[in-house]
């Protein structure tokens, strides 16, 4: 297993800048890249050497030595813009030229007096080794590098540095990694192998860094292009505090940190908590067209006090197959074993006490999604939940369990055309504890407004709906009804013919649609149940204007446009064979009855211009509707005079200013003449710093909750939130959260208070994560 970790892809640099093969080839694309354009071979361009003082001696068969002292400065290529720079105290410098038959005999004159200097001119070299120290600074490209002491052998690739340090740059798929690097020794055995003693690695730049990745002994091989690495002895570090020991890590390729997400923290329910997430790629292959194009890892490993151990993989991928089919994919597991700390080890069957929050048991989530897209509007998608009880969501996935739709497992196949699209739908339901409708499976067929006779009535519309299922009903194992598990073979058949036309401003819509549907048996066990249906209506729709040259900078008004779109959509079923009532209620498709339908919708939109743009900065929408006929479903109020209503719904859009926005959607109830419910939020910008949120969500006899917060972004490198939720109708403090967010250079460590009245729970968390990746946790 490849084990993606980004701060060691440095040290692979740092081997590589110092252990470069000697091949030309490999010489001329470095030189390329990094050294300014220049395509010669570094052994043959002029090394200077300017320094306070020097002495030359000259070694017996044809060794060349320069010691130079108080402050000596070297350089290879032009003065302006050297491919190689390094200033030190002192230094030494061995030379031997190859023999005067093995080159030109202008290159005799090895040392030359310069203005900058003294000159290695092109000469070629049998040995050219360089010691230097105290206080060495050295610069190759865009790689600066700093230690006390560097022995090299230039031409063998090989040398000792010693309290050296490596300042370099490693780019991402989000942003450029700022790294740096440092150990007691780096060791150069060959241009294929190094080893780095005692190394800290870290994003942080200062002498003391805030955290850093330390390893005892670093190896480093390469095998043509790729880099095999072995570390030992690792931990990560913060504040000069150890607080997790990885002993061994190893792989191949090594591109990216493997820590995702750490998060520590103490909670009521959880008590004391440490949640991590491990990552990084398994397979990438950029090359191919056909094929998996990037495999991912995760790994959870969780510990809870009150809870017990956790923890699981994941694998994400996507790629090709075939030819221009594109499919993405994640799958993961997760098992708890949900027993405190403190009683690990012992029997399971222990029946925890009301107050308990560990279950004592082993619990677990298994699923994934699978979704590929083919060529010419194919798409197929597949997803698996198996969940061991209806808590564990709830429990350890709270932000899933109160934001994500709920878990199904299904195959789900369709197909589009121009104005048509086929399904096919296999859905089953595998945890007893959900209430779902089982399709086994479910095909349909659609028309969608098909052009009819288009030479002599163009404005004729056909839409049809073909639907072959075999359902069965799966109720909740502790809520079940009488129809549970019944299972029914049904068919349906759904026709509609519209015509479009204008008369004067009004746009209008009459449409007429017949229905005929089979249940394979009803309520009282009747074979072979036939249903048809008759229905009709028109719609009617128009657009009023009305210009106002209304002007102001504090609203950005800049004169504005009022649209009013009326619609009155009439819908009557006028003959129904078979009666809900009468039938195994399943879904919609059994909820036919007679009825008549008033739809009254009056839709209201403002434009202006704001940034040279044209833009709808006010949207509001008004729906009535209204039944002559009361439904064969509805519940009578007695001596209402609203019974024939349903809820007025409102949806309400308001940019009052580019930084400030209200959102409303509300039910009014006309028999208690109150609302039924109510979400209503308001954002505000108050600066580039300092954002704050206000919602409220008010539902009738059930809950009146509001919530407030308040973003502050003091600087790049500090953020403040806090938020509160208040119920009006327990009139007590639901939730608080407090959150201090640290960027720590490409890392950022978040400090999270929570007080949670709701699960009776208060929480302490700080997390540690990557920028460039960003926290991948859900709970």
């Amino acid at each position: 297993m490849r084990m993606a970790i980004l701060v060691v892809m440095v040290v692979c640099c740092c081997s590589w800048l110092f252990c470069q093969t000697t091949s030309q080839e490999n010489l001329q694309d470095f030189l390329q890249r990094w050294g300014k354009g220049q395509k010669q071979d570094p052994r043959e361009m002029p090394v200077y050497l300017a320094t306070g003082a020097m002495e030359i001696r000259q070694e017996p068969y044809g060794m060349k030595i320069w010691i130079g002292t108080e402050g000596v400065h070297i350089w290879q290529g032009e003065s302006e813009k050297p491919i190689l720079e390094m200033v030190c105290d002192q230094a030494v410098i061995w030379f031997k030229p190859l023999p005067k038959a093995n080159h030109e005999d202008k290159a005799d004159q090895a040392l030359a007096d310069t203005s900058q200097g003294l000159s290695i001119a092109g000469q070629k070299a049998e040995q050219l080794k360089f010691y230097a120290e105290g206080n060495v600074h050295f610069r190759w490209a865009d790689h600066y590098f700093r230690g006390e002491r560097i022995f090299f052998d230039l031409l063998r690739n090989q040398g000792i540095v010693s309290d050296g340090s490596l300042r370099t740059s490693i780019p991402t798929e989000k942003q450029a990694l700022n790294l740096y690097i440092r150990a007691e020794e780096f060791v150069m055995l060959s241009k294929e192998e190094s080893i780095a003693q005692r190394t800290s690695i870290s994003g942080c730049g200062f002498g003391h860094p805030h955290y850093s990745f330390q390893t005892q002994e670093l190896r480093l091989i390469k095998f043509s292009d790729k880099v095999y690495l072995q570390a030992r002895d690792n931990h990560l570090q913060a504040w000069g505090v150890p607080f997790f020991y990885i002993p061994y890590i190893a792989g191949e390729n090594i591109e990216n940190w493997p820590l995702k997400s750490f998060q520590y923290g103490h909670s009521s329910k959880w008590g004391h908590y440490v949640l991590t997430t491990w990552g990084g790629d398994l397979y990438t292959n950029k090359s191919s067209e056909v094929g998996l194009s990037k495999v991912q890892w995760l790994l959870d490993l969780d510990t809870r006090s009150e809870r017990g151990l956790a923890g699981g993989p994941q694998i994400l991928y996507k790629g090709t197959f075939p030819v221009e089919s594109q499919f993405t994919g994640q799958w993961r597991a997760y098992y708890i074993h949900d027993q405190p700390l403190s009683h690990l080890g012992e029997s399971m069957d222990y029946v925890p006490d009301e107050d308990d929050d560990a279950t004592w048991d082993r619990r677990y989530r298994l699923g994934g999604v699978h979704r590929h897209r083919f060529p010419h509007d194919w798409f197929l998608d597949i997803e698996f939940s198996r969940i061991s009880d209806r808590n564990v969501l709830r429990d350890f996935f709270e932000k899933e369990f109160r934001e994500e739709k709920e878990p199904e497992t299904y195959i789900y196949a369709r197909k589009y055309w121009d104005h048509s699209a086929a399904t096919l739908l296999t859905r089953w339901r595998v945890n007893d504890f959900q209430s779902q409708i089982e399709y086994l499976p479910q095909g349909t067929y659609e028309v969608i407004h098909q052009p009819l006779f288009s030479k002599t009535i163009s404005r004729l519309y056909w839409t049809s709906r073909v639907e072959v299922s075999e359902v069965r009903r799966a109720d909740d194992k502790d809520y079940q009804s009488l129809w549970d598990h019944t299972r029914l073979f049904r068919t349906d058949w759904h026709n509609t013919l519209s015509y479009s036309f204008s008369v004067g401003p009004l746009h209008i819509l009459p449409f007429a649609s017949g229905r005929l549907s089979y249940f394979e048996k009803d309520r009282d066990d009747e074979l072979n149940v036939l249903r048809s249906t008759g229905e009709m209506g028109v719609e009617v729709a128009t657009n009023f204007y009305r210009f106002f040259g209304w002007k102001s900078e504090f609203l950005e008004l800049n004169e504005v446009l009022h649209v009013i779109t009326p619609r009155i959509r009439y819908h009557w079923i006028y003959a129904n064979s078979q009666g809900s009532q009468d039938l195994i209620p399943i879904d919609s498709m059994e909820n036919v009855d007679r009825m008549q339908s008033l739809d009254i919708v009056l839709t209201n939109r403002l434009r202006t211009m704001r940034k040279d743009q044209v833009v709808d900065f006010f949207w509001l929408d008004i729906t009535l509707r209204y039944f002559p006929d009361l439904p064969v479903t509805a519940v009578k109020t007695k001596d209402s005079p609203w019974d024939n209503w349903d809820n007025v719904r409102v949806d309400l859009l308001w940019y009052v200013r580019s930084n400030l926005w209200l959102r409303t959607r509300a039910e009014w109830d006309w028999n208690v003449h109150d609302f039924e419910m109510v979400n209503a939020t308001i954002g505000y910008d108050a600066t580039d710093s300092i954002s704050c949120w206000l919602d409220h969500r008010y539902e009738r006899h059930e809950s009146s909750i509001a919530t407030a917060s308040l973003e502050y972004k003091y600087n790049e490198k500090w953020t403040f939130s806090i938020s509160s939720q208040y119920d009006f109708h327990k009139t007590e403090l639901r939730e608080v959260k407090f959150m201090v967010r640290r960027v720590l250079h490409c890392f950022a460590l978040d400090i999270n208070v929570k007080y949670d009245d709701v699960d009776s729970n208060t929480s302490v968390t700080a997390e540690f994560y990557p920028l460039g990746i960003g926290t991948t946790r859900s709970n």
